[in-house]
């Protein structure tokens, strides 16, 4: 009998399963007028290229079971240095010859076998009519199955796999209304790659992928403020308090922020996501070395649940949880 409840149930429940590079998560929402968190469970984290932990394994059955989800559709999410990323430039063309061309293309440049890779791309949105700037991406076919195979095991069904970073940018477009307007840079940080996209009235224009160790950079301890020496003239009082952890990626996204806009208007805002996106320090150096206003893009706070989701770390399971959301009944908790 509750297997067939879970049936009549499908329709209004969305499931997105997070491999993150720190956890992974589970999310299931569902709803009826209006969408909520139904259940949200931090689980070990997946590495890829080794075996899954039997307490990934085990905490995964029980939770797919204790929630009734046997059969549900899900969506994956992957962690952004699980990808290989390339922008590359392309003619116009149509849908069809577009991905013949991109597979291709990527198959080149990554120099990889087609058997041994899952191949995605995003076009940018361009003013050229005639050329087309192209994000290519790579992941891993054994990645993808061992996400899937573990999905499959526990009973659930994946329905799709994503980049951790553009699944938490469809969540900024669902929930923030703000980002549709303007010039907006969206932040997706993770523990060794920062995602870096722009957006142009709800389009993406640019993205850039940074490594590093962001997560080493958010556990790292503050700076000592030197004593004042009272013969020594003041220099700015910011660089005695400026958050140096974080100063590389500040930095870095700087540089591809001036890349990307070249001599068109700046950001007018900048929005923060990710599992290493908590330190307050990390938006006093955005702002400072960027110059824009910046801050977290509050996804714990899109969906209503009880108690509310902790942190950044769970806008791709959001994003990708969205797909299944229908359009009327989404709305952002107050």
């Amino acid at each position: 009998m509750r297997e067939w409840r879970n049936m009549l149930a499908a329709g209004t429940r969305a499931v997105a399963l997070d491999f993150g590079a720190d956890a992974t998560r589970l999310l299931v929402l569902g709803g009826s007028g209006g969408w909520c968190r139904t259940a949200a469970c931090t689980l070990p984290r997946l590495e890829p290229g080794r075996a899954a932990p039997a307490s990934l394994v085990q905490a995964l059955n029980e939770r797919v079971r204790e929630h009734g989800l046997r059969g549900a559709a899900c969506r994956i999410t992957i962690a952004s240095d699980a990808f290989r990323t390339e922008l590359t430039q392309l003619p116009a063309m149509n849908d069809e010859e577009l991905r013949a061309s991109v597979r291709f293309e990527a198959l080149d440049r990554f120099g990889v076998e087609e058997n041994d890779v899952v191949i995605h791309h995003a076009v940018l949105d361009a003013a050229s009519t005639d050329r087309r700037s192209v994000m290519l991406f790579a992941v891993p076919q054994t990645t993808v199955r061992q996400a899937a195979a573990l999905a499959m095991d526990a009973g659930l069904t994946p329905s799709s796999v994503e980049h951790a970073g553009l699944a938490a940018l469809r969540g900024i477009e669902r929930w923030q209304g703000e980002s549709q307007l303007g010039l907006v840079a969206c932040l997706q940080i993770e523990a060794r790659v920062a995602t870096l996209m722009l957006l142009r009235d709800g389009n993406l224009v640019q993205m850039r992928c940074m490594q590093g160790d962001w997560q080493v950079a958010a556990g790292a301890p503050s700076r000592p403020t030197p004593a004042p020496d009272a013969d020594s003239i003041p220099l700015d009082p910011v660089d005695a308090v400026s958050p140096w952890r974080w100063s590389c990626l500040a930095e870095e996204t700087l540089r591809c922020l001036r890349h990307a806009t070249g001599d068109s208007a700046w950001p007018a805002r900048m929005l923060v996501t990710g599992p290493a996106a908590g330190d307050a320090s990390l938006l006093d150096a955005l702002r400072g070395v960027c110059g824009v206003t910046v801050q977290p893009a509050a996804s714990d706070r899109w969906v209503d649940g009880t108690p509310n989701l902790s942190g950044e770390g769970w806008a791709s399971a959001l994003g990708a949880a969205s797909v299944d959301m229908k359009s009327a009944n989404l709305r952002r908790a107050a």
